[in-house]
């Protein structure tokens, strides 16, 4: 009689399991778990798990040729001496035209003469370079850009509010003047213009951030000198 009472003791034990286990797996198919008190607690969804997925691609000014070597053909215009600005630089610089018809310079080119009128392989890296203020207090610009160094493009307008910390006047080439600003996050960088009125606005360029519009230079660095100077020997 004892061994039948236990037997059947055990039996309801092991329904009453089966039936809290079934009770928590159906409850986390609704994403919540019963803990041993009765408190529920939500577990979230994978899909409402926050992943660190996104990426953030790095926006390149120049397009892809920025820092890339390039190599194509090229016809050589001219080798002469050219003076450089705003640096005041003396040298011989060398104008070619690629097959893409893009006009390029190439600076202490002395020795090369041989190559006018010649067509020859060019490899070629486009660097960054100096940063030019072109307007103050704007939002759009639509003028030309002009760039006083021959070797230079220029790249997209780009539009972003500095504040003026000091100005280090150059006193015979006004476009070679350093503007050095910050920015809200603390930043400071060096800039030029060849805006020559900008600096009038010195004080109010001082008192508070302004949107400005501005453009880094570009210029190419050739990279196969060796190679063209077997061809002149």
């Amino acid at each position: 009689m004892t061994n039948n009472l236990i037997y059947i003791l055990i039996l309801l034990l092991c329904f009453s399991c089966t039936c809290n286990s079934k009770k928590t797996i159906q409850n986390t198919t609704n994403n919540e778990i019963s803990t041993p008190t009765g408190k529920k607690i939500k577990i979230p969804n994978k899909d409402s798990v926050p992943t660190n997925l996104e990426s953030k691609q790095n926006s390149d000014l120049y397009g892809k040729e920025t820092n890339q070597n390039t190599r194509i053909k090229a016809k050589v215009i001219s080798i002469e001496e050219r003076l450089i600005m705003p640096s005041d630089y003396l040298t011989t610089a060398m104008t070619v035209k690629t097959i893409e018809n893009k006009t390029l310079v190439f600076l202490d080119m002395s020795g090369f003469e041989k190559l006018i009128d010649k067509e020859i392989t060019i490899e070629y890296n486009l660097v960054p370079s100096s940063k030019l203020l072109l307007c103050f207090d704007c939002s759009s610009y639509s003028e030309e850009i002009d760039l006083y160094d021959i070797t230079s493009f220029h790249s997209e307008i780009e539009f972003k509010e500095l504040q003026l910390m000091k100005y280090v006047e150059d006193n015979w080439i006004t476009p070679a003047s350093t503007f050095e600003m910050i920015d809200k996050n603390g930043k400071t960088e060096l800039f030029n213009s060849n805006d020559n009125d900008m600096i009038l606005d010195s004080i109010k360029m001082k008192s508070f951030f302004f949107k400005y519009g501005i453009i880094t230079k570009i210029h190419p660095e050739l990279e196969n000198r060796a190679e063209l100077e077997q061809m002149i020997e």
